[in-house]
């Protein structure tokens, strides 16, 4: 190999050096950029999947629970649902309906709300 040929490609100019230096900080800059998204995305992705398998779990003791009140008490059980577990039987409204039906007399007789609120009046407060 002649001593010429080699001489004459190995000089590089300071101007090329820089515009190679640049364009490498550009892409790194880019690439710890794209890096940085997938970190965030990963952590999202990871935050939903932690809230979907709790309410996995919940379903399922739910299931179970339901499961259960089913094979004690038959299929066509009527169930309620108490501290997020499931109970037989229906729950007890006894005092909404009375309230109900109160309120539903007292609109219909003008005279029996006003006896009723003078009773209440006298009732003694807790």
């Amino acid at each position: 190999m002649p001593i010429n040929s080699i001489s004459n490609n190995t000089v590089v100019s300071t101007y090329e050096i820089r515009l190679e230096r640049n364009g490498l900080s550009k892409d790194r800059k880019k690439l710890s950029q794209n890096i940085s998204d997938v970190k965030n995305c990963v952590t999202k992705l990871n935050n939903s999947i932690t809230a979907h398998k709790k309410d996995i779990t919940v379903n399922q003791s739910l299931l179970k629970s339901l499961q259960s009140v089913s094979k004690k008490h038959g299929e066509n059980a009527s169930v309620r649902l108490k501290n997020d577990h499931f109970k037989y039987g229906k729950a007890s409204n006894f005092l909404k309906i009375l309230f109900m039906v109160i309120v539903i007399r007292l609109s219909a007789k003008p005279q029996l709300k006003r006896s009723m609120l003078k009773r209440v009046q006298y009732l003694p407060k807790w």
